[in-house]
């Protein structure tokens, strides 16, 4: 199996370690250790980068420090793999127009996985595939895609959060979640990635006390949720 993985470097580890876990702009010197890691990682055979921009805190790098990776990982002949910022701009042709972008400026072969029409997109799968074969065909960029053929997706249940609340890392989120205040304010925000709750099944439980929410929906748990002290549910 090993022979036939070829890895990549993701942008969130090279920002823990050189950035942390805050939500802010990297600095030049630790632009230049994220780069120094990524040129470490690729010399030892890694194939290039990989983003998750949905997810904290690989989330919290803007173009520009993309760009700048991105470059580096072109210099050793690499490829440039992202899952897009869903919630850039116009939430449908924006996100992969900044993939698309990275490429372009940096000069590296840009990948975007997950390519795929959301139920609630604003246009069709034609402006989607229009898209890129502009920028193969009119540009001569090297842009490709993966897509899955069903109509389910998989993710973490902590991407239904803001990214306020990852802000600070694990101990900042379970902090918030204990934070009445906070846990109000979630309430107001926090939105479904779908229909409704009752579209989000939850499944894959590492926990033997957690085994009975497996493949339950986010809005029957809360229905069948105990209340809590003062009647609020758990």
């Amino acid at each position: 199996m090993a022979v036939n993985i070829c890895y990549l470097v993701g942008n969130a580890p090279l920002r823990i370690a050189a950035v942390g876990w805050d939500d802010r702009p990297a600095t030049a010197a630790e632009q230049a250790d994220m780069r120094a890691l990524l040129r470490e990682a690729m010399e030892e055979g890694a194939w290039g980068l990989s983003t998750g921009l949905d997810y904290p805190p690989g989330s919290y790098a803007d173009t520009d420090e993309l760009v700048g990776l991105s470059t580096e990982a072109a210099r050793l002949g690499g490829i440039y793999h992202s899952h897009v910022r869903y919630r850039l701009g116009d939430r449908f042709l924006d996100p992969f127009r900044e993939a698309i972008d990275i490429g372009r400026r940096a000069g590296i072969p840009a990948h975007i996985t997950h390519f795929y029409q959301r139920l609630y997109s604003l246009g069709s799968a034609s402006d989607m595939l229009g898209l890129l074969e502009r920028a193969r065909e009119s540009e001569g960029l090297d842009v490709t895609f993966d897509s899955y053929p069903y109509i389910y997706s998989s993710t973490r249940l902590l991407i239904m959060f803001p990214d306020w609340l990852h802000n600070g890392g694990p101990a900042s989120i379970v902090a918030g979640l204990r934070s009445p205040e906070t846990r109000e304010r979630l309430r107001q925000e926090v939105r479904p990635r779908g229909q409704s709750w009752q579209d989000i099944w939850l499944t894959y439980f590492k926990h033997q006390h957690n085994h009975q929410f497996e493949g339950r929906s986010v809005a029957e748990i809360a229905h069948h949720a105990q209340p809590a002290p003062g009647g609020r549910p758990v």
